[in-house]
């Protein structure tokens, strides 16, 4: 029985386009904010901002959960 090969293998349908890291935040108030972002130090700086809308109303801000997420976008390839 013959195998039938495709040279070269057809590409996926996907690529990786980027990491972003989920977090969520707890203030000292006990308000929670869920947040994504490519850069999180950064972004923990915009949120510890004196001046920031978020930092005024969560207060001093704790980290409390923290993950990394692979973000992918579709390409669609022609089949010959």
């Amino acid at each position: 029985m013959a195998v039938r090969v495709r040279f070269p293998p057809q590409a996926p349908s996907y690529k990786i386009s980027s990491i972003v890291t989920l977090y969520v935040l707890k203030g000292e108030t006990g308000r929670r904010y869920v947040g994504i972002t490519n850069n999180l130090s950064r972004r923990l700086h915009e949120h510890r901002a004196k001046n920031s809308k978020g930092g005024q109303m969560l207060g001093k801000l704790f980290v409390i959960i923290c993950d990394n997420l692979w973000l992918s976008s579709y390409n669609h390839f022609k089949t010959p």
